[in-house]
């Protein structure tokens, strides 16, 4: 029987076992489940991919870049985390409200990590290009040699941290900033719930 009744037969048969051993199967693993045997492995899906929180202004609620190359972090007295997108939002808010000793940040212009502003040295009122930088546009270097060669380059001043200070203070932005009245407040530029 070569014939192609014999080849659907084997189909046939081949078909009938491969159902009958799965049927077995599945009635196994059920018989183990209720006798409290070993419990069949369960797949989950992959974990969903999880965005980052984005970071907002304390002061102006703009959106504040993870790579930004003025941004500030400051940890308040209350060990309360704030982002800022310029020298003049974080000097704004920390004339507010003070931060915890060694609790304010600046991003380094060249080694790209945060670094202790009152140790930084800042370039102010140069052509320098600073991405992410609110005006005016200040870079901060983590040495005195950095900062003097993009002075060189780009124009500017190199300030200290209390100079950069002052020099803020005296913009039109800085004078024109709002921060909120409560710590935990977001402030949207030209909200009614800020001071000047």
């Amino acid at each position: 029987m070569n014939s192609p009744e014999r080849n659907h037969l084997i189909s046939r048969r081949t078909i009938l076992l491969t159902v009958g051993a799965g049927l077995f199967g599945f009635a196994c693993r059920r018989t183990g489940e209720e006798t409290g045997g070993p419990k069949p492995t369960v797949t989950s899906p992959p974990p969903k991919k999880v965005e980052p929180a984005r970071m907002k202004c304390g002061v102006c609620g703009m959106h504040v870049d993870p790579d930004s190359e003025n941004r500030f972090e400051m940890t308040d007295t209350k060990d309360k985390k704030h982002n800022f997108c310029s020298s003049v939002c974080a000097i704004a808010y920390s004339d507010v409200y003070p931060p915890k000793a060694g609790g304010l940040t600046v991003y380094d212009y060249e080694t790209h990590k945060m670094i202790d502003p009152e140790k930084a040295f800042h370039l102010f009122d140069s052509k320098l290009e600073v991405a992410g930088a609110m005006p005016p546009a200040v870079a901060a270097f983590g040495t005195r040699a950095a900062a003097d060669a993009a002075a060189k380059k780009h124009g500017g001043k190199v300030l200290k941290w209390g100079e950069l200070r002052a020099a803020i203070r005296k913009t039109e932005d800085y004078k024109d900033s709002r921060v909120p009245k409560e710590q935990s407040q977001l402030s949207p530029a030209g909200a009614d719930c800020c001071v000047q």
